[in-house]
């Protein structure tokens, strides 16, 4: 299933302002960013991962969630939450297509 734009904004209402076109241009970039590593949670990567797209942009500074006691300005709790979904799912750097989402 694909993730849609529709889904997104109920899943994180916090980004209801941002208009569908840019959430569309973002969210074509995150699906090539996202690998199929992720199976059935991939839907949900591909949200986190849209997510700390916008909130780490200029954007998202009213989003942009920093984790308590993390002194890392490009950190914010849905990429937390999507390095996370990645380690859980033994879902690797080099499987991700990208080194962005994992440390």
């Amino acid at each position: 299933m694909a993730v849609s734009i529709a889904d997104f904004k109920v899943a994180f209402p916090e980004f209801q302002k941002a208009g569908d076109p840019m959430l569309e241009a973002q969210l074509a970039l995150v699906e090539l960013d996202v690998s199929d590593s992720f199976g059935d949670s991939r839907d949900l990567a591909v949200m986190l991962r849209l997510a700390d797209t916008l909130a780490l942009s200029p954007f998202g500074r009213d989003a942009r969630m920093i984790p308590k006691g993390v002194d890392n300005a490009f950190s914010s709790t849905y990429g937390l939450r999507f390095q996370r979904l990645a380690e859980a799912n033994g879902v690797s750097a080099s499987r991700l297509g990208s080194t962005s989402g994992c440390r």
